[in-house]
């Protein structure tokens, strides 16, 4: 099973953004917002790594890109990656529940401010 073909996210200004699927393999999907230029990009990657042993651990990351271009027509690209690392011993879906709620609840508007003037 993989994620649909085209995603539908919100942005900041809860407006919809349309992700299409540009390419796909059996452990990473790349997509790219339909609405950007292709100047200036604003892609997603979703990428798996799953242990070889069953008492592994496996790693599922997200990525986002935007690129923008600068004063002087300079592309710049803005990163942020999200990975979620899975022992397959001892955690069970609360526990992951857990955590994903912590970190929605981590990035407000002031602690990212926080982020950005790094703080520690």
């Amino acid at each position: 099973m993989s994620f649909d073909a085209t995603l539908s996210l919100k942005n900041a200004a809860a407006a919809t953004v349309t992700m299409l699927r540009l390419a796909a393999d059996l452990v990473k999907s790349k997509y790219i917002d339909a609405a950007s230029a292709l100047s200036t990009p604003r892609t997603m990657e979703i990428t798996h790594t799953i242990a070889s042993a069953p008492n592994g651990v496996d790693r599922h990351l997200v990525k986002y890109q935007k690129v923008v271009l600068d004063a002087n027509s300079r592309p710049q690209t803005l990163t942020m990656t999200k990975t979620l690392t899975v022992p397959r011993l001892g955690i069970v879906r609360s526990d992951i529940d857990d955590l994903l709620a912590m970190d929605k609840e981590f990035w407000s508007v002031g602690n990212t401010d926080k982020m950005l003037r790094n703080e520690i």
